[in-house]
């Protein structure tokens, strides 16, 4: 056996084998490689150098390095470039897709000023179309449709004027390309950045990598309502989770902002908490770091324990997760577990859309009024709102359009200042109007309802727009609304709790202490609930 194998190696090595100076009498002055080499170096040219420039202008990587680093792109390309062409059919195919889909990349790169890297994939990966065309304007769709004229002409050229190759001198360049995108040589190198579409490959493995390992993880999430001992002894409460989306706190005329952005929140005396922040600057790592004990320095959490969903639930309490953003399955995103949990799943908006005006929270009301206006004793619900969510505009009706002028463009860049933050506060004032809604209709219950954001947004600062994984540190991608409203009800039977709400709401809190409030302020005992992160006891 052994030697029938080392006879085949041999066959093989023989029919491979091309000696150096063939080797480069075959490349020299030959079309196929000569085109290559032009395709390589145009495609690096037109898609990189852009996101080079940003990389620079934002520091990511310094102008040295980015130099190299076109070099090195340069290379990886060229070898790309002689596989793919090896095969017309796929050629033909292949060349359209990368020129597409990296026109697309490098305007989001230098448009949103954000750094590709594995979870910036992640987003592309878990973004339904609806809400990429939320970014998706006129000057993006020109960017696409000139990249892909550019692709046909130069299948036109290869198909003319281009001749095939012989495989043997191919097999070499991928060799060479396959050692030193994956193999240790990049470590020797220290490059942490190989351009596109390289580093778009090793990411979506990355991702593809870490997604595998996470619904791995999630099956075997540790259910903490059978490890620990909870109890509960009040025959009835109703609990509800507002989860916002990108509101931040700055913006919020209770937390001292100019504009009177929440006056509805205001006339219901829900308390604000003008120093609370989020666990991450994107909804995927922010909600389950919010029903989970996950914290900012520890998010892993969220991948090995189940949410406070699963223990509301084990107490007797009605679970419902009603959101305002698509439908998902079982696991396309960390979220989608956590949504799981819940014995009721309602999705408002079936179809995912975000840029269609008539998609708004608004919505979600008889929704929640059918199902709270039923005889519930005990009740936990999560409702996951669009809220501000970029493009703003569509996200509020005319009737909240109090600032103007408004961001007409759905690249934030191209408006003033005073467009956006006029777009950006009319959708606050409208989301204070809905929360203010969902409140109202708990207020003849037994009742404590939370608005949390899951996390901030930037509007112009440094240049930085929305919020993006790269920006975990700016103050306004982490500053949340955060507000809590409590019924008389609760006041009544709870005078001590209801005091330290409003005692807190000047401490520094972030979603690291929701887990435990959540539980705490629902008179839940157990000992995993930490009573010194709970808003509902005196915070230092």
């Amino acid at each position: 056996m052994t030697t029938i194998i080392k006879k085949i190696l041999v066959t093989i090595t023989k029919k491979l084998y091309l000696s150096p100076i063939d080797f480069f009498k075959t490349i020299y002055g030959n079309s196929y490689f000569i085109f290559n080499l032009f395709l390589c170096v145009l495609y690096t040219t037109i898609f990189n150098l852009p996101i080079y420039y940003i990389y620079r202008s934002e520091s990511f990587f310094s102008s040295e390095y980015l130099i190299i680093s076109y070099f090195l792109t340069t290379l990886l390309n060229y070898v790309v470039f002689l596989c793919i062409s090896l095969i017309r059919p796929l050629f033909y195919i292949s060349i359209v897709v990368l020129f597409v889909f990296s026109s697309i990349v490098a305007f989001l790169v230098v448009n949103f000023k954000v750094k590709i890297n594995m979870n910036s994939v992640a987003l592309v990966f878990e973004t339904n179309i609806h809400e990429a065309s939320g970014v998706a304007g006129s000057e993006m769709i020109c960017v696409v449709l000139i990249a892909f004229l550019l692709s046909l002409v130069l299948i036109f050229i290869y198909r003319k004027f281009i001749k095939d190759i012989p495989y043997k001198v191919v097999i070499y360049f991928v060799i060479l390309q396959t050692f030193f995108i994956n193999f240790p040589i990049m470590k020797f190198f220290s490059f942490k950045f190989r351009g596109i579409p390289n580093d778009l490959y090793i990411y979506s493995k990355q991702y593809i990598g870490e997604k595998k390992r996470s619904i791995k993880m999630s099956q075997k999430r540790i259910d903490l309502s059978k490890k620990y001992k909870f109890s509960y002894k009040n025959s009835d409460l109703v609990v509800v989770l507002i989860i916002g989306e990108a509101e931040r706190g700055l913006n919020y005329s209770s937390n001292g902002y100019e504009r009177e952005t929440d006056p509805n929140l205001k006339a219901l005396e829900a308390i604000s908490y003008k120093n609370a922040y989020s666990c991450g600057t994107i909804t995927r790592v922010s909600i389950p770091c919010m029903l989970t004990r996950a914290t900012f320095g520890n998010q892993d959490i969220s991948k090995k324990e189940k949410s406070v969903i699963s223990i509301f639930k084990s107490l007797g309490f009605k679970t419902f997760w009603i959101s305002n953003q698509g439908v998902m399955g079982e696991h396309e995103t960390p979220i989608t577990p956590v949504i799981n949990e819940s014995d009721n799943k309602i999705f408002v908006n079936i179809s995912g859309a975000f840029e269609d005006k008539d998609v708004l929270d608004e919505n979600i009301l008889p929704v929640f009024k059918r199902i709270v206006s039923q005889n519930l004793e005990k009740a936990f619900f999560v409702i996951h709102l669009i809220g501000s969510h970029w493009y703003y505009e569509h996200h509020y009706t005319e009737r909240f359009r109090k600032f103007t002028p408004v961001c007409k463009s759905k690249f934030a860049q191209k408006c003033t200042k005073e467009e956006l933050y006029n777009s950006y506060d009319n959708s606050l004032l409208y989301t204070d109007w809905v929360v203010s809604e969902i409140m109202k209709m708990t207020s003849n219950k037994n009742a404590i309802v939370f608005f949390v954001s899951d996390h901030g947004e930037s509007l112009g600062e440094d240049n930085i727009y929305t919020h993006w994984v790269e920006h975990t540190n700016r103050i306004e991608q982490r500053s949340i609304a955060w507000f809590v409203f409590v019924s008389d009800e609760y006041k009544r039977r709870h005078p001590n709790l209801f005091e330290r709400l409003k005692e807190n709401k000047d401490k520094y809190i972030s979603h690291d202490n929701l887990f435990h409030s959540l539980l705490d302020c629902a008179l839940i005992e157990s000992e995993i609930i930490d009573k010194k992160m709970s808003i509902c006891q005196h915070i230092e």
